[in-house]
């Protein structure tokens, strides 16, 4: 087999836009390169397979002959091996520990709660008068409070813990790059950030701590409320759902009829009381809303890269693998195989039962993201709500720009124009 690579020519440029803009730079190579292609960086390989035949053996059928590559390796300076960047029986026991507190019965139990808080979260974002204002501070704190409310530990305070995770998110991206090959003492302000970004989140992560142990026995607590997997949990539990809202309002900004139908759904739909069994039915109600959540992260999945690292030699989809070897799947051109019209925005594609097409916004296998219910409904509620109450629309000359770290959002910072639905409505009144 006669393998694509990049020639070593391009590197510079493509390093250079590795640093500047990697989502797009990943995403030009899967189109560039359908059938693969390697990226000869220095000391240790990058392959980019985003075929069905790479994506099963990788993230399922051989999962055991990999572990977490680039990005959640370089990671571990600012978030420690973690539920998020570890690996190996340490991870699989802590992961496992953490699985009864995610299952679909339990996040039901918390149901009401995560709704009164999109209800909060709007009714906040609606204020007085219309206004253009940014809605990722909003998200961020809806989805730590969604996260705080199922584990049963109180919400951080949320500026400093942002801008912690923001500090150590853009030090592994820089060590992506490098390949970490930049001495600490070359970067010493860079190391002063990193150190006091730990120490917010090692604070943050004690109060989880603390508040998880006074809720079970003294001799029984989780293995996963300890500092490195309860920061991961910060970062994985908040922002995947906060970039998948903020790319849902980007595209219903866009489509003010699609946002009056979802509107009109959840007028039609039941108000729910403090049962979580009327939340059920209510979110089994929400068909359009769950259907536009799920075209969401099919267009813009906030796990935009999956990267595994060979643990031994491999040969994928015919192509070798060598040991330390990194492997990278754009999840978003995944999606792109066997849709129908595959770059538009369609969530009809949805409330039928023909789409059959790749779609892995969570991932695949034994390592797959454990969050994946509690994310469908924070999202289908607050979108559910928002849409209800509120009208946004994009602010006219200001592009959307897509910002590529751990997960796939928009700029911080986006402004859009919001304001209170003018339509009086029974419901509501």
């Amino acid at each position: 087999m006669i393998r694509a690579q990049v020639p070593r020519s391009r590197l510079p440029k493509l390093l250079h836009g590795m640093l500047s803009d990697r989502g797009d730079t990943f995403a030009c190579l899967a189109r560039r390169y359908p059938a693969g292609v390697t990226v000869p960086l220095p000391g240790r390989p990058l392959h980019v397979l985003n075929g069905p035949e790479a994506v099963k053996h990788v993230l399922v059928t051989a999962a055991d002959r990999y572990e977490k590559g680039i990005g959640q390796a370089e990671a571990r300076a600012g978030l420690g091996r973690g539920i998020l960047t570890d690996d190996g029986e340490t991870w699989m026991r802590a992961r496992g520990s953490l699985g009864p507190w995610l299952r679909a019965r339990r996040i039901q139990q918390h149901a009401p709660a995560i709704h009164r808080y999109a209800v909060d979260s709007v009714t906040e974002l609606a204020g007085p008068h219309p206004r253009r204002i940014p809605v990722d501070g909003f998200l961020a704190e809806y989805t730590l409070q969604c996260l705080a409310a199922v584990l049963g530990v109180p919400a951080p305070h949320i500026a400093p813990v942002l801008a912690a995770l923001d500090v150590v998110q853009d030090d592994a991206m820089f060590r992506v790059v490098t390949q970490d090959r930049i001495p600490t003492v070359l970067r010493p302000r860079a190391e002063q950030r990193l150190r006091e970004a730990r120490t917010v989140l090692d604070r943050a992560a004690d109060e989880v701590i603390a508040a998880v142990d006074s809720g079970v026995p003294e001799s029984d607590p989780p293995l996963w409320a300890n500092r490195d997997d309860v920061i991961s949990l910060l970062l994985a539990g908040y922002e995947t759902t906060s970039s998948t809202l903020t790319w849902a309002v980007e595209e219903l900004s866009r489509r003010p009829a699609l946002a009056d139908a979802l509107a009109e759904e959840r007028d039609a739909a039941d108000d729910p009381t403090d049962d979580p069994a009327d939340l059920l039915r209510l979110t089994g109600q929400l068909r359009l809303t769950t259907a536009v959540v799920k075209e969401v992260l099919r267009l813009h999945p906030a796990v935009w890269l999956v990267s595994r690292r060979a643990l031994r030699d491999d040969v994928v989809a015919g192509w070798p693998i060598r040991t330390g070897d990194d492997v990278c799947i754009v999840v978003a051109e995944a999606h792109q195989q066997g849709w129908a019209e595959p770059d538009l925005f369609d969530p009809d594609r949805f409330l039928t039962n023909d789409h059959r097409g790749r779609y892995l916004p969570f991932g695949l296998g034994p390592r797959g993201c454990p969050g994946a219910s509690l994310a469908h409904l924070e999202a289908t509620l607050w979108l559910a709500e928002a849409n209800r109450r509120l009208t946004l629309r994009p602010v006219l000359g200001r592009r959307t720009r897509a910002l590529a770290r751990m997960s796939m959002t928009t700029m911080p910072g986006t402004p859009y124009l919001i304001a209170r639905r003018t339509v009086a409505r029974a419901a509501l009144a």
